[in-house]
């Protein structure tokens, strides 16, 4: 019968090579990756009772719309802006005024005449949290999302392509996956 002989000198060896090069492979493996086609988006407002149960919001983190009546599984904040009418005229509400929600995703409105290609750097201050924001067809918008489980905030940005008076607004929307990094344009493949 052969006899186990342990190698200390070689595991010491494997595992030290092995720390060594684990940061480099996790960094390359658990990195967020840019997705640079952005998500065509149909919200309903929330201010129309045939819409109940339609998609009204928008979550940045993970970049999805959502049904705000939908019970909450996991996360009870799950949505960062949301549309509504008010006096005819669309609006964007930031989460944070939900009286249930304990959180402070805000926006940030550039009416400048900006391209959505061309704001390449969300704002580091200047949004609203606690009010409605008008949507306005071809205005760029800039959000900053409630924290993740990371406690990041991510940036993104939405332009409106139509606004229905249906009750629909049609939006494009990109973010940045990497934390708290107000870039907004996807790097070079």
């Amino acid at each position: 019968m052969k006899r186990f002989v342990r190698r200390p000198k070689r595991l010491l060896v494997g595992l030290l090579l092995l720390a060594a090069t684990a940061p480099q492979l996790a960094c390359d493996a658990f990195e967020p990756t840019w997705f640079a086609v952005q998500d065509l988006v149909l919200l309903h407002s929330l201010a129309r009772p045939e819409f109940i149960g339609m998609p009204a919001a928008y979550d940045f983190v993970g970049q999805q719309a959502v049904i705000v009546e939908r019970p909450k599984t996991r996360e009870p904040f799950d949505f960062d802006v949301a549309v509504t009418e008010i006096q005819g005229e669309f609006h964007a509400m930031p989460a944070g005024m939900f009286e249930w929600f304990d959180i402070r995703p805000g926006i940030a409105v550039d009416s400048s005449g900006i391209n959505f290609e061309d704001m390449i750097q969300a704002p580091r201050d200047g949004y609203v949290t606690e009010e409605t924001v008008p949507l306005r067809k071809g205005w760029v918008y800039a959000v900053r999302s409630r924290r993740d489980f990371r406690g990041c905030n991510m940036f993104g940005k939405f332009e409106v392509l139509d606004l229905d008076p249906a009750g629909i607004v049609e939006i494009r929307a990109i973010r940045n996956p990497l934390c708290n990094d107000r870039n907004l344009v996807p790097p070079d493949p």
